[in-house]
């Protein structure tokens, strides 16, 4: 009986009878007899939004799925001129913004009301009228089916009198700053801010009334100046003389609150922090009298790069803020060709403390001047932009134009005050063939690409970690590219191996992302790139999950990378005041062919003598003040135990001797004959300062 009794209700929000009509129903425990009931009809908008369409079709769905009984849902559309009665039906519910005098008249009413409204609902006439914001029009429907019908003893009839105003509750009542109310702000922006630019400034006066109800007024900074004002960037002849590229401020005061930085995305940074760190949602805010700085720390002593251009596409801010929670400081992103993902992907990095590689190869194709300083302007001259990856694994045939181009690219866009942007190329490995390099020997290729094309940070992609082995000539390859560049003063950069691409290729653990990454350094490297981060979709090559797989989701490598990659930040400072001499090894044999290179270097007479039972790699450092070097553990990485190494190691005279170890720094004492002893695990690597 119940169960009718509800069947009923939701039956008359399609059925209804005028005021002067009472249905009578003859009951016993198995039915309900009724009569006199007209049939009602779903009307929104020809042109509605998908919220009023959503919520048309939900009532729709929930009055058939209880009842059983199909309900009309149209359009408003009639034929132009035509008079919007003699296409109406006797008892509509309109549902939005309608043609009908109904849902003007309502809408009106809505849009007049002193305060903001959520939704209203009423009958006007014979028929029913919802009116609501996007946001709030479902939240109306399910207002309007549980609140339309009135249940008197065996009587049912619909509510005439039906009248439902919702006022919009604002989760801040009060929001003031130096005790005046947040109403009496306005918001100045400077006046070369673009229209794609104020997107943000529009988005803080709608946070702003979100919160709080209130509409602030929005100037540019050639507008009279108001008593009260939230000052962006520049504006008012604001000045950031002390701060960085990459630095912003907040500073809340008495009268107005300053926002911004030394360019555009900066203010941006400014203007998310304001409103993440002192405008959340509480009942009453008092904004403090308060300065906080926000300084860079993406120093980039050691850079730790994320390929992300071949994968899943970055396009959302969480994948941006895991990058940067990873340890990595420059992202290699592909170009996107929505300007306004642009926007986002630069703010994002911004806010995220984030340089850029941005990969750009059409730049090889078609490169000219007036390409740089008209259609690339938006991203490669932000302080956001690293450089620009315009060839990977050139040919020799290549390097005549990649000459060109670079001389063009510094030309252009490395000019005057410019923070100076990489246009970056990467070298072919060692195992690359005769016909891949267009030279007869790996060294001449490497020669000639230097000498040619003449840029100022030599790159190379070394894979070494197979299935059963290690790459042989992995520090063979290193150390060809390193000598080269420590020659002509170039900095050098190492793409290391952190995912599976082919069967005979291995996925790395977290040893075997050290080991290789302490292997870059000892060679002096100051660039370590992570190939990759997203995995990649491809067709010639079978990639396993990298960092991040194809879900989005964070591998077992993305923690082992962020342990790492916080390990070497700890100690890129320190390692960035010292200059790379070279490296050798220790206890070479056959069992280790991966340890073998032409030029060690021999005249580091820091080091005396060096007793320990397994094999070593040594990286050589100096500057001004003293000598450094890294050891690093070349043991075979996939012992599973037994390749622990005891080092014990002469140093020529008593030194102030600091060990790095996990990027943490520890005292060491040489004891009677000088010696300083030292435990590193399989792949393990340390720094180690001598004063």
């Amino acid at each position: 009986m119940k169960r009718l009794i509800w069947v009923l209700i939701f039956i008359l929000l399609l059925f209804s009878c005028k005021q002067d009509e009472i249905i009578e129903t003859i009951s016993d425990e198995n039915c309900i007899i009724y009569d006199s009931i007209p049939v009602y009809t779903i009307v929104r908008g020809d042109t509605s939004s998908d919220a009023v369409t959503n919520a048309a079709i939900y009532l729709r769905k929930q009055i058939e799925e209880i009842t059983g009984i199909k309900v009309d849902i149209k359009s408003d559309w009639v034929k132009k001129g035509e008079d919007v009665s003699l296409y109406r039906d006797e008892y509509e519910i309109l549902v939005g913004p309608t043609n009908r005098t109904e849902s003007i008249e309502l809408y009106k009413k809505f849009n007049a009301a002193g305060v903001p409204m959520d939704y209203m609902i009423t009958k006007i006439g014979d028929h029913y009228v919802i009116a609501g914001d996007d946001s709030d029009i479902m939240t109306a429907i399910e207002v309007f089916i549980g609140k339309m019908t009135l249940i008197n003893g065996g009587i049912l009839k619909m509510a005439d009198d039906i009248n439902i105003e919702k006022a919009h509750v604002f989760p801040v009542s009060k929001l003031t700053s130096g005790g005046v109310d947040i109403g009496e702000f306005a918001i100045v922006y400077p006046i070369y801010y673009t229209n794609k630019q104020m997107i943000e400034i529009n988005n803080l006066v709608e946070y702003i009334y979100t919160a709080t109800g209130k509409k602030l007024d929005v100037i540019s900074d050639t507008e009279a100046k108001r008593p009260h004002e939230i000052i962006i960037g520049t504006s008012r002849g604001e000045t950031y003389a002390n701060f960085g590229d990459m630095d912003c401020v907040i500073e809340i005061g008495g009268d107005n609150i300053k926002l911004g930085g030394n360019n555009y995305y900066f203010d941006v940074k400014a203007i998310d922090l304001f409103i993440e760190e002192f405008l959340s949602y509480k009942d009453e805010i008092n904004l403090p009298v308060e300065t906080k700085t926000y300084l860079s720390k993406n120093t980039l002593d050691i850079i730790l790069c994320a390929w992300c251009t071949s994968g899943d596409p970055i396009n959302m801010e969480i994948q941006v803020k895991e990058i940067a929670e990873n340890g990595i400081n420059l992202a290699n992103l592909a170009v996107p060709t929505d300007e306004n993902m642009m926007h986002n992907l630069m703010k994002w990095c911004a806010k995220y403390d984030l340089k850029v590689l941005w990969t750009d190869y059409q730049i090889y194709d078609s490169f000219t001047a007036e390409d740089l300083s008209e259609s690339k302007r938006p991203y490669l001259y932000s302080p956001i932009t690293w450089g620009i990856y315009v060839k990977d694994e050139p040919n020799s045939r290549d390097f005549e134009h990649l000459k060109d181009l670079t001389i063009i690219f510094n030309e252009t866009v490395n000019t005057g005050d410019n923070t100076y942007k990489e246009p970056f190329i990467n070298l072919f490995p060692l195992y690359a063939n005769e016909e891949q390099l267009g030279n007869p020997t790996y060294l001449e290729h490497v020669e000639q690409f230097l000498d040619t094309v003449q840029p100022k940070l030599c790159s190379v992609d070394i894979y070494p970690l197979y299935t059963a082995s290690v790459y042989n000539d992995y520090l063979r390859n290193m150390d060809i590219c390193a000598t080269e560049a420590r020659k002509r003063g170039m900095d050098y950069s190492v793409y290391i191996q952190s995912v599976s691409f082919a069967p005979s290729i291995r996925t790395p653990n977290y040893r075997e992302l050290k080991w290789q990454a302490y292997c870059c350094l000892s060679f002096g490297a100051n660039s370590i790139m992570y190939f990759t981060y997203i995995t990649p979709y491809s067709s010639a090559e079978d990639f396993k999950a990298a960092l991040i797989d194809h879900d989005l989701q964070k591998t077992d490598r993305w923690y082992y990378a962020q342990e790492l990659n916080l390990e070497i930040l700890a100690i890129s400072s320190v390692f960035a005041q010292y200059k790379n001499l070279g490296a050798f090894n220790f206890n070479y044999s056959e069992d280790f062919r991966y340890l073998d290179f032409d030029n060690q270097y021999k005249d580091f007479d820091l080091i005396e003598e060096i007793e320990c039972k397994n094999p070593l790699l040594f990286g050589c450092f100096e500057n001004e003040t003293g000598r450094a070097f890294t050891i690093v553990n070349m043991t075979n990485l996939q012992l599973s135990r037994g390749g622990e190494s005891d080092v014990r190691i002469k140093l020529s005279g008593k030194k102030d001797v600091t060990a790095y170890v996990k990027g943490i720094p520890q005292k060491l004492t040489q004891d009677s004959d000088g010696y300083i002893s030292i435990t590193l695990d399989i792949g393990e690597g340390v720094f180690i300062t001598c004063e």
